[in-house]
């Protein structure tokens, strides 16, 4: 299977600097200082989006498909409606990042998934998303010829390495969403492969090579099936000051290079996918989880290939005082997360708003379980959710880096609506003052922007 090469037009003196100076991080084994994630396939990505946003036909095709989900029933909802735009914005933003990764002659890893803006490199992204995507994970993603074979080289920073990395390999590309009964699985794809980084064989500086596809060479060894597959990377960063991605770089040991693809093409292909991605994902609400609506909560279900467990939640607030209190147990997990995301499930800005708690930001009880509030208005509680306002949304909670033996029983412990008079009646809940408030949500902004530093 052939994919293509984006053609683009020529750039200025000043960015061929830049790329050639980004050129020093772009290898994975690299100890050179500069943003990890900042390789000259990501900021010639960024630049084409930026370029295709100026489109007047893509801002007609967006015009119609915000038409067509505003008469839908979660579009005429107040925190729908109001949310509307900024999802087809996100999921537009994501399609183009799929549509520039498959469209590629030599594979390359894409930092393509960021509900929340990145300004740096001279200009600012906005919102990247698709549904429930984690703050606390750093997501890349290359596409690869099945029938090819390929190499990954790899380094973690010890000093600032991930509670989590797994590497996966998926049927498909992102461009065209499959129908999926979400009822019988957790997961999305049809995976071929998954490796994490308790599978890996590191070398004492930290340092890995992974094969994928051919014939196997050594314990690090990633297989693949015909077709066109999707290589997706998960590096999970509870500690926003402290860790950083994984140094990551991918490349093609045999197989035949894919032709080129003009800027024009890619434009093309963007104009035929992007309403049936918004329509996949603008209705994935209704089946996740059987569709959870009201105050109510899921069972927890298992990741493929064992890595954890996710479970989802919805809230239906009908007065600011009104909280949903839920207890966790982490259950063992090295890393556990709870956050809100929107009736669309794109997740709010996590730089403004304390809408996502990580293991290393939440404080656990006495007994070490967590107890989180989930409310509008600031209950004055150390593990608040802010729902950035919205009355009406939904929340994951997430258990990775498991023990082995760790089933789903026993991990939510509690779930109630309460209210803020209540809260005030239990003495064992953490609190804050509105100004370690401040201070921690000035922290939280500081620490997410190292990924772009």
């Amino acid at each position: 299977m052939e994919r293509g090469k984006l053609e683009h037009c020529p750039i200025s003196r000043r960015t061929t600097l830049f790329l050639m100076l980004a050129s020093a991080v772009s290898h994975a084994a690299t100890d050179a200082a500069g943003p990890i994630l900042a390789t000259p396939e990501q900021i010639d990505a960024e630049k084409t989006l930026l370029r295709l946003l100026t489109e007047p036909q893509l801002k007609q095709v967006q015009t119609r498909i915000r038409t067509k989900w505003a008469a839908s029933s979660r579009g005429k909802t107040r925190d729908g409606a109001s949310r509307l735009d900024g999802a087809v914005a996100q999921w537009t933003n994501s399609l183009i990042f799929a549509e520039l990764s498959v469209h590629r002659a030599s594979p390359a890893f894409l930092w393509g998934t960021d509900d929340t803006p990145r300004t740096w490199l001279g200009h600012t992204v906005g919102g990247v998303g698709t549904s429930g995507d984690n703050p606390d994970a750093v997501y890349r993603s290359a596409n690869i010829d099945g029938d090819g074979s390929y190499e990954i080289i790899g380094k973690f920073d010890l000093a600032a390495r991930p509670t989590q990395l797994v590497i996966e390999v998926d049927t498909g590309s992102l461009t065209k969403m499959p129908k999926i009964d979400y009822s019988k699985n957790s997961d999305l794809v049809s995976t071929v492969a998954m490796l994490s980084d308790r599978d890996l064989a590191v070398d004492p500086d930290g340092s890995f090579r992974i094969t994928v596809g051919g014939p196997q060479e050594g314990p690090n060894h990633l297989k693949t099936a015909p077709g066109l597959l999707t290589v997706g990377i998960r590096d999970i960063i509870p500690d926003w000051d402290r860790q950083r991605p994984t140094h990551l770089s991918i490349r093609r040991t045999a197989g035949n290079e894919g032709t080129p693809v003009k800027y024009e093409e890619i434009r093309q292909h963007l104009y035929e996918d992007l309403e049936g991605f918004v329509d996949f994902w603008a209705g994935f609400p209704d089946i996740w989880f059987g569709g959870l609506q009201g105050n109510k909560i899921a069972e927890p279900k298992g990741r493929n290939g064992g890595w954890g467990f996710v479970n989802g939640l919805s809230f239906d607030f009908s007065s600011p005082d009104d909280a949903l209190l839920v207890t966790i147990n982490p259950g063992g997990a090295a890393y556990t997360g709870f956050q809100i995301i929107d009736p669309w499930m794109i997740a709010p800005n996590a730089k403004k708003h304390q809408v996502c708690l990580s293991s290393a930001q939440a404080v656990r009880n006495a007994d070490g379980t967590q107890t989180y509030v989930v409310s509008i208005s600031d209950p004055g509680v150390a593990n608040w959710l802010d729902t950035a306002g919205l009355h009406q949304g939904l929340a994951i909670m997430r258990w990775q880096a498991v023990p082995k033996d760790l089933t789903n029983q026993g991990l939510v412990r509690d779930f109630r609506l309460i209210k803020h008079a209540d809260l005030a009646k239990m003495p064992e809940l953490a609190r804050v003052t509105p100004a370690e408030r401040k201070a921690t949500l000035d922290k939280r902004a500081r620490g997410y922007a190292n990924r772009t530093t």
